[in-house]
């Protein structure tokens, strides 16, 4: 192998592809019904990068709102019989007393540094979302580990 093999610039080459070469199974129809464009939250937390951590590593932590007022903080992750993770979070009350707890799904949240930012789940939802009490959900341990996605908000 020549020595300066690695030193050499490369270059990749894409072409682009040909409407002669389209085929019917490429052409998709549209609907007018734009339902079917919208982005499910799902989606959204999915395009946020979710990385895996334990939940003893976003268990006290703060969840923030995006003008970086205080929600509350995480007291764990319950797992719904649906398979669903919702951040068991105290809500309201004065100075993290007197406060209710409010289940928010895992899907709503994102990490940007050393808290977590609610970035699909406004002011309003938090005053609306019903108080949480363990019925059927599992707590899971502090080892359990939880897919959190990443934002830069």
């Amino acid at each position: 192998m020549p020595d300066d093999l690695l030193e050499r610039p490369f270059r990749v080459a894409v072409a682009p592809k040909s409407t002669d070469d389209v085929g019917a199974k490429d052409v998709e129809e549209k609907d007018d019904d734009d339902d079917d464009d919208k982005e499910t939250q799902d989606d959204k937390y999915e395009n946020r990068f979710p990385q895996t951590v334990s939940v003893s590593d976003i268990a006290g932590k703060l969840l923030i709102e995006g003008n970086n007022t205080t929600i509350g903080r995480i007291k764990g992750v319950a797992k719904t019989k649906d398979g669903k993770l919702k951040l068991i979070v105290p809500y309201g009350g004065f100075l993290g007393f007197g406060g209710r707890l409010v289940a928010v799904p895992l899907e709503v949240v994102a990490s940007i540094g050393t808290a977590l930012v609610s970035v699909d789940m406004e002011r309003p939802a938090y005053d609306a979302a019903p108080t949480w009490v363990q019925t059927d959900e599992t707590l899971l341990g502090p080892t359990a580990p939880v897919r959190v996605a990443i934002t830069r908000h």
